[in-house]
């Protein structure tokens, strides 16, 4: 029951921040940390909502602990990626990236995290390549369909 009950607070804390609530999304994902401090994904969880929330010196304490507890989760390689973009650690954020997107079925958020740090890296022509991968997995995805159109925007083409 404890495990159900964990992935529904999660489920619950990302339903939060999408809905901008992010003193109940923070409140929910720590309750999850309490019935298991060392789950990795309630570690990312929570860095995710607290990088929304633009707090990111905690982002940074919940990534890292998330990379601790699980090195090989795609999911909190994405996750590192945004927090070290956030961060503009570069050079890191792409290493997180690229293990985001390699392997089976990479989800489109991987390529546009990936995107936002190549471009920030002047790499524009790369950037708009990963978001024409973004857009292959999932045509409709806002996220990369609104950064590729930025993308477009500023270079004038």
């Amino acid at each position: 029951m404890e495990r159900r009950e964990l992935a529904v607070l999660l489920e619950q804390a990302e339903v939060e921040r999408r809905l901008g609530n992010h003193r109940g999304a923070t409140a929910l994902a720590q309750r999850a940390l309490t019935l298991d401090p060392d789950h990795p994904r309630a570690h990312a969880a929570l860095a995710v909502i607290l990088l929304d929330a633009r707090r990111l010196v905690g982002a940074g304490i919940e990534m890292r602990a998330a990379l601790a507890l699980d090195a090989d989760d795609r999911y909190i390689h994405r996750v590192a990626g945004a927090v070290l973009t956030a961060e503009r650690k570069l050079d890191d954020a792409w290493a997180h990236c690229l293990i985001a997107i390699q392997g089976p079925a990479p989800a489109p958020d991987a390529f546009v995290i990936g995107a936002h740090v190549r471009e920030l890296q002047g790499e524009r022509a790369h950037a708009r390549e990963l978001l024409h991968e973004a857009l292959a997995i999932d045509a409709a995805h806002v996220g990369a369909l609104t950064r590729l159109a930025r993308l477009e925007l500023t270079s004038g083409a």
